[in-house]
């Protein structure tokens, strides 16, 4: 599924809250990599299940998952420790 050229889609409501359900094999102090999974949110009824995932590039350790619980995007949903610094990451 496209969208289009010339098809205006509405950004994401930056109030509306999600389903968080964290994967439960992540853990504080558990190792993640980019692509590795943190958790997912329940979309809709064709997309099901979205997926969150640690960004492209990042390695470190889990300092912080949220726990599940409706979360809007702009929450903090995890946060790594990245060589000492620490990256709190959200859905978007």
């Amino acid at each position: 599924m496209f969208v289009p050229r010339g098809v205006d889609v509405e950004a994401l409501n930056k109030t509306k809250k999600w389903e968080w359900k964290p994967e439960s094999k992540i853990t504080v102090g558990t190792t993640v990599s980019g692509g590795d999974i943190l958790g997912s949110v329940y979309e809709n009824s064709l997309f099901k299940e979205h997926r969150i995932m640690v960004p492209p590039g990042m390695t470190g350790e889990v300092v912080y998952i949220a726990p599940e619980a409706p979360h809007t995007i702009e929450d903090e949903i995890a946060t790594i420790d990245v060589n000492g610094v620490k990256k709190k990451l959200t859905m978007v």
